[in-house]
C-alpha cells in the first residue's frame, strides 16, 4: 500500500515535470534549454518502474511515441541531416568530364599532305619544244591587258598569271628563261588565260588539237581566286606538243589544262 502511494506520487511529480517542460520547449521556440528539460523529463517519466499491470500499456502508448519524437529532435538540434544520394561537386563534374573521354568525341582528321610530282614537262631535243605536265604550288593574280592587234575600241581582259612557288619540276624555270619577255610568262610566273564572270580561260594552240579555247572548272577557278601566298593552292599544269608558231590573242596561255589538286 505505502509502495503504491509512493509511486502515484512519483507519477505526478513526473507528469507535472512533463507538462513543464512541454510547455516551455513550445514558449521558448523550441531552444536547447527546454529542449534538455523535456528530454529529462520524458526520459524520467518513461524510466519510472511501474506495477507490472500498468508497465506494457504505458510504455508502448506514451513512450514508444515520444521517445522516437525525442530522438529525431536531438538529431535536429546537433544539426545532422539525412540526404540521399548526395550530388557530386561541380568541379568533380568537371574533373570527370576532362579526364574521362568518351567514345562518341569527335576526332578532326589530320589534313593530308600531298607531295609534288616532276610530272612529264621537259624539252623535247626531236622537235625543239617544251611539252608535258608538271605540279605546281602557288597562286594566282590578275592584271589588266588590251585586246591584241587591236587600235580602236578595243576590249580590256583581266589576265591571269599563276605564281610559281614550289614544283619538282626542274625544266619549268629553263622555259620561263628562255621565254621572258613573252606576254604571257615573266619572272616566276606563268600566264593561265583570263577572268571573266568569275571563270578562267584561255586560247591555246597545239598540234594535236588546233587553236582551241579551254575553261577552268567552277571549282578550280573558285580556288585560283581565293589564293594567296599565305593561302596557295596545288595545281597540275599541263602543256600539249605544239611545233608552229603565231600570233597570240590577249587570253592565250601556253598551257592548256590548267586543274586542281588540292
Amino acid at each position: 500500500m505505502v509502495k503504491n502511494i509512493i509511486l502515484a506520487i512519483s507519477i505526478l511529480l513526473n507528469v507535472a515535470i512533463l507538462a513543464f517542460a512541454i510547455w516551455a520547449y513550445v514558449m521558448f521556440n523550441r531552444g536547447m534549454f527546454s529542449y534538455v528539460m523535456l528530454n529529462t523529463a520524458v526520459g524520467g517519466f518513461c524510466g519510472t518502474e511501474l506495477s507490472d499491470e500498468y508497465e506494457d500499456d504505458f510504455s508502448e502508448v506514451f513512450c514508444g511515441e515520444w521517445k522516437p519524437f525525442m530522438e529525431k529532435v536531438s538529431a535536429k538540434m546537433r544539426g545532422e541531416t539525412e540526404v540521399e544520394n548526395p550530388a557530386p561537386s561541380i568541379q568533380g563534374q568537371e574533373e570527370e568530364e576532362e579526364t574521362t573521354p568518351t567514345e562518341d568525341t569527335p576526332t578532326e582528321p589530320e589534313e593530308e599532305v600531298h607531295t609534288l610530282t616532276p610530272g612529264t614537262f621537259e624539252y623535247d631535243e626531236e622537235n625543239y619544244t617544251y611539252w608535258g605536265d608538271f605540279e605546281v604550288k602557288g597562286y594566282m593574280t590578275t592584271e589588266l591587258v588590251d585586246e591584241s592587234f587591236c587600235t580602236e575600241n578595243c576590249k580590256t581582259y583581266i589576265a591571269a598569271f599563276l605564281h610559281i612557288m614550289e614544283t619538282e619540276n626542274e625544266s619549268i624555270d629553263n622555259f620561263i628563261s628562255d621565254n621572258e619577255g613573252n606576254a604571257f610568262v615573266r619572272e616566276s610566273k606563268i600566264g593561265i588565260g583570263c577572268v571573266e564572270e568569275d571563270l578562267v580561260w584561255r586560247m591555246n594552240n597545239s598540234d594535236k588539237y588546233g587553236i582551241k579555247k579551254y575553261a577552268t572548272s567552277q571549282e578550280t577557278s573558285t580556288a585560283l581566286s581565293n589564293s594567296t601566298e599565305e593561302n596557295p593552292v596545288i595545281i597540275n599544269v599541263t602543256r600539249y606538243l605544239y611545233t608552229g608558231g603565231s600570233g597570240a590573242p590577249a587570253c592565250y596561255s601556253h598551257f592548256a589544262e590548267v586543274e586542281l589538286i588540292k
